[in-house]
């Protein structure tokens, strides 16, 4: 898909989020959908890997109706979610790690690097800053048609699962999986990680990037040898 098409099919899944919110979540000019996906399209294109999150949903107090970019962009508080979810792609696009990013990383290029992954959440509405696996699994079944439009549009080369209850929801599926080779695959280990293979397609599950409890330097790097060994078993 080039990135002309992929653009056009992003604004053609925005406004599908929109009418399934205005039909099942009762969304209205107060309460809106946050829009997922990339930033930017030409830069997700052409990363040596096409990384894609999954995380739950984004938290909002005041009625959403944004861009999830936003968030992000926004963010001046460095918080470990979007800093971990950033210096896992940056190091592994500069081949460094943690103590070497932390030194020269600055917000702009923080910014940049997001903007070239595509980033959805299982629920598109305003939500909560913690979300309990009962509720994810309740957001999966809500949204799944559009989660998996997504991931088909978007063709990433690594889906990362930030909480190992994201991708629960869709490995317990009990219609047909859109990941059901995956799982049945054998499991490689980096540290904190879990990949699964099936052919040049993988899945990472992994701790949220807000986990408490881990240092950044480990679960950073964990991603990026995660994501080093994705790309040597890809050029074999």
């Amino acid at each position: 898909m080039t990135a002309e098409e992929l653009t056009q099919a992003q604004e053609n899944l925005h406004k599908e989020i929109q009418v399934f919110a205005e039909k099942n979540c009762s969304a209205n000019e107060e309460l809106c959908p946050i829009y997922d996906g990339i930033a930017n399209i030409d830069a997700y294109l052409k990363s040596p890997l096409k990384i894609m999150w999954i995380l739950k949903e984004p938290y909002d107090e005041d009625g959403g109706g944004w861009q999830i970019s936003e968030a992000y962009k926004n963010d001046d508080k460095n918080r470990a979610t979007y800093r971990r979810m950033a210096y896992s792609a940056y190091g592994f696009n500069h081949k460094m790690y943690y103590d070497e990013i932390c030194k020269i990383i600055d917000k702009e290029s923080k910014v940049s690097v997001l903007d070239s992954i595509a980033y959805i959440n299982l629920s598109k509405m305003p939500g909560n800053k913690k979300t309990s696996d009962a509720a994810a699994k309740a957001y999966y079944t809500l949204w799944k048609d559009i989660l998996h439009k997504q991931i088909k549009t978007y063709d990433p080369d690594v889906i990362i699962f930030g909480g190992t209850g994201t991708m629960k929801c869709f490995e317990f599926d009990n219609e047909p999986q859109l990941f059901e080779t995956f799982f049945n695959s054998d499991v490689k280990k980096t540290c904190n990680a879990e990949l699964y293979q099936h052919k040049d397609k993988w899945l990472i599950s992994i701790e949220h990037p807000a986990v408490p409890g881990v240092n950044d330097d480990v679960y950073i790097d964990s991603l990026i040898d995660a994501l080093k060994t994705i790309l040597e078993h890809r050029k074999s």
